[in-house]
């Protein structure tokens, strides 16, 4: 492997570190002298780029990450070749992988760290499965977590789409980390990835894997052996290798690490709810050892600010009906214990009719109550009174009308539905459209904390301190995803064969987009640019019949976009 650091790739990209080697590609940390701006470039090796099935393979991968826009996904640029360098570009993430955190612990890891980390990537994982494709190789060493602790999903090099019969490569994936059904050679689903899921979460609980091949009966190599006992042998028990587990997060990895993918959970999704539900059990968090002391002698456990931010009354990755239900059943509990701490209240009060006044979103803040310091009991009558406490304003939110709506990525029907609200469910806002007539939300998008996208006010009811909200400038559109073929009519070597180009341009919104054809190899040739206009989000076929005529020998085809985003396709072909 020759070294690349300090070499300029494309004219563009400078090489500033290796970063590690696959079996398919070496990865750089690169300069985008253009955009000023630090990229991960994924080289595939100079050997099989001469491959047609690993170039193929290499576009599926690239092809795969274009489609899939989230934030816990490593972000792709783009597709390019210098040469016959071809490479990939992505997000530089700057920090360590999963496998290295694992590492580092030499056991089991902290339980609220195992959540932080598995609720984005089952947040990641259903979006793929969602959009139809499978990862198939989901593992430590494929999840990234940057300096500021985001998660990243990454490495979709084996990536299939499940509404696809494309072959499956029998037995992709890591063998430590592979389903019953990857072992035996069969199509990975989605419940492959919960598995998989499974494998890891069992690893980040106990510091070690289930499955390492030493209570295998037969396997020739070490890998046949954990092959078989993925096949055949039960998980050991969570709680011999950790004590601190409780039996309710025993069921939940049992049941993501079922032989039978039937027996599975349903989904990504509702794998991370169970474990948050067995990790942050009901009524745990009122501890009778630590506390406030309120007149009455009942203690309140004083809220941990390290844990909520300031004014996010609005928790999209958690079940907002499991937690407005422990909230309303925690106040219920706290009246009829002061009313049992303190007999005269109920003569006091006598009896009441309480009128009820229906707000019409459930706000989360917290309001720390009034220490009263006391060391005797003084009857109830000469107790000063409790300050009436103001209500902060409500945080705007927006829920949907009728139905479930669309989550776009720009303002306007024109632009691509990246997300939804579904009915019952509510988005903080955090911008608007215009100062006045405003007709779209900038919202918190629920399926991807951390991205925000725009609802339509119509389609909507607002509730909340709406005075403030400023306004939000549209996106730039950009092309999401580009494709090419090539189609050759053949006649002779030594004369020239008319080459049919076939491609798709898609964008996520209105724009202009620039791109033209470039042939290398025995031959090397570049279209002049043309200019693809998108009044909306959508794909356009483009192609050229007549310009392009070429002599027998082996090519590349280049379909590149330039503007507004620098994108392309590849296809490699011979003539004849």
């Amino acid at each position: 492997m020759s070294d690349l650091t300090g070499k300029v790739i494309a004219d563009r990209y400078r090489v500033e570190e290796f970063i590690g080697r696959g079996g398919m590609a070496e990865v750089y940390k690169v300069w985008d002298t253009r955009r000023s701006t630090t990229l991960a470039m994924k080289l595939l090796h100079a050997d099989l780029a001469l491959d047609r099935a690993w170039l193929r393979q290499f576009n599926r991968e690239a092809e795969t990450l274009a489609r899939l826009q989230h934030p816990n996904i490593v972000r792709f640029y783009g597709l390019g070749q210098d040469g016959e360098q071809i490479f990939m570009l992505m997000d530089f993430i700057e920090g360590r992988s999963l496998k290295q955190l694992i590492f580092n612990a030499n056991g089991p890891l902290p339980l609220e760290q195992v959540l932080n980390i598995m609720r984005p990537l089952c947040q990641a994982l259903q979006y793929a499965h969602y959009e139809g494709y499978v990862h198939a190789d989901v593992k430590p060493g494929n999840v990234m977590i940057d300096k500021s602790g985001r998660v990243m999903l990454n490495d979709f090099g084996i990536a299939r789409m499940t509404q696809t019969g494309t072959a499956t490569l029998g037995g992709v994936g890591t063998p430590a980390y592979m389903s019953p059904e990857q072992a035996r050679s069969e199509k990975p689903t989605p419940q492959s990835d919960i598995y998989s899921l499974g494998i890891l979460l069992y690893e980040m609980l106990t510091g070690e894997r289930p499955f390492n091949g030493e209570h295998a009966l037969t396997g020739e190599t070490a890998d046949d052996r954990v092959r078989w006992e993925q096949l055949h042998q039960p998980p050991p028990s969570l709680r011999n290798l950790n004590r601190n587990l409780s039996l309710e997060i025993e069921q939940v990895l049992f049941k993501t690490l079922s032989k039978d993918p039937g027996q599975r959970y349903a989904g990504a999704l509702e794998l991370s709810q169970a474990l948050e539900q067995a990790i942050l059990k009901p009524g745990e968090a009122m501890s009778s050892s630590a506390g406030t002391r309120l007149a009455g002698g009942l203690k309140v456990v004083p809220v941990d600010k390290g844990t909520m931010k300031s004014g996010d009354a609005f928790d999209p990755r958690r079940s907002s009906k499991l937690r407005l239900a422990f909230a309303g059943l925690l106040v219920v509990s706290v009246v009829i214990l002061i009313i049992l701490n303190n007999p005269g209240l109920m003569s006091a009060f006598g009896s009441v009719t309480s009128t009820a006044t229906s707000l019409p979103v459930a706000t989360r803040t917290v309001t720390t109550p009034r220490v009263i310091p006391s060391q005797t009991r003084t009857p109830l009558a000469s107790e000063t009174p409790l300050p009436t406490i103001t209500p902060t304003p409500l945080i705007p939110v927006v829920m949907a009308k009728d139905v479930s709506i669309h989550c776009r990525f720009g303002p306007g029907i024109n632009w691509e539905a990246v997300s939804s609200l579904q009915l019952g469910e509510q988005a903080e806002i955090v911008g608007k459209n215009s100062e006045l007539n405003y007709t779209w939300w900038y919202v918190k998008d629920l399926l991807n904390p951390g991205q925000f996208c725009w609802v339509a006010v119509e389609v909507t009811n607002a509730y909340g301190n709406l005075t403030l909200i400023p306004v939000v400038s549209p996106p730039e559109a950009l092309v999401a995803d580009v494709t090419v073929r090539t189609i050759v009519d053949f006649e002779a070597c030594g004369g020239l064969n008319p080459v049919k180009l076939r491609g798709t341009v898609k964008t996520n919104g209105p724009a202009s987009a620039d791109y033209q054809w470039e042939i290398t190899g025995d031959a090397n040739l570049t279209t002049e640019p043309v200019t693809l206009v998108f009044d909306s989000a959508g794909t356009k076929n483009v192609a050229d019949d007549e310009s392009i005529k070429l002599d027998c020998g082996e090519y590349t085809l280049r379909l590149h976009v330039t503007e507004p985003n620098d994108t392309s396709s590849l296809d490699r072909f011979a003539i004849p």
